[in-house]
């Protein structure tokens, strides 16, 4: 397992970066100046529910055409 610094360091030295414009984060009823405060201080992304992975959509409860866009 990798800290944080030695992940950093690995991808330095192989010349690699983390694109974050690519990474969100995800959360439940939380204050929206938080979320926004939290998000300039990470430097991600805040994404909406649901959201795709692998082309399939992610979501709590029961399934509705307007998420499949039938």
């Amino acid at each position: 397992m990798f800290s944080v610094e030695e992940y950093h360091s690995l991808l330095l030295k192989e010349g690699l970066h983390v694109n974050l414009a690519k990474y969100k984060f995800y959360t439940c009823n939380g204050n929206s100046r938080r979320i926004q405060n939290l998000s300039a201080i990470l430097g991600f992304n805040v994404g909406n529910m649901p959201f795709n992975y692998l082309g399939v959509p992610s979501l709590k409860g029961s399934l509705e055409g307007c998420i499949f866009n039938l």
